[in-house]
């Protein structure tokens, strides 16, 4: 009788010093899309964007973005004025290019893609997607859907791509 005892107290303590811990663990739901600034919470949009879940929106404040964007989640990228929000590729490769399906992109000055072929100011590899409210200029392509289905593509500006 005092082995089953001792192995049931053995049991129990067991059984607390591996649940204890667990009593202060917090885990998080996300229950809504955020919305994150640039420069604000990041400084590029490429590192907002590796940062979002899918949903979210990235609001981008004006000014002039030298980088490349490949956005591969669900989101909302929002320039804050498409005159004076824009993303220069410096003449290389393309500016934009969205490769998640249901991506809304809209607000911006998309200019300086690279010479080549499929170079882009957007290069699109997705489908259900929006682009629009953007000026494209500057760029080999100007918008290039490439096995693409169901886009939107309205109110865009296009001039010397």
């Amino acid at each position: 009788m005092k082995m089953k005892k001792s192995i049931l107290t053995l049991f129990t303590i067991l059984c607390l010093l591996f649940t204890l811990p667990l009593i202060g663990y917090k885990t998080s739901v996300k229950a809504s899309p955020d919305t994150i600034y640039v420069p604000t919470d990041y400084p590029t949009i490429q590192e907002a964007i590796n940062h979002a879940n899918s949903g979210d929106t990235i609001f981008v404040h004006n000014g002039i973005y030298h980088e490349h964007v490949v956005i591969d989640e669900s989101i909302s990228l929002v320039g804050e004025d498409r005159d004076s929000t824009i993303i220069d590729g410096g003449g290389t490769g393309s500016v934009i290019s969205v490769t998640a399906n249901n991506v809304n992109a809209n607000g911006f000055t998309i200019q300086n893609s690279g010479p080549t072929e499929l170079d882009s100011g957007i290069y699109v590899v997705s489908s259900g997607n929006n682009i629009s409210h953007n000026t494209i200029t500057n760029n080999k392509n100007g918008i290039h859907l490439y096995y693409s289905s169901n886009n939107a593509i309205s109110d865009n500006n296009a001039y010397s791509n």
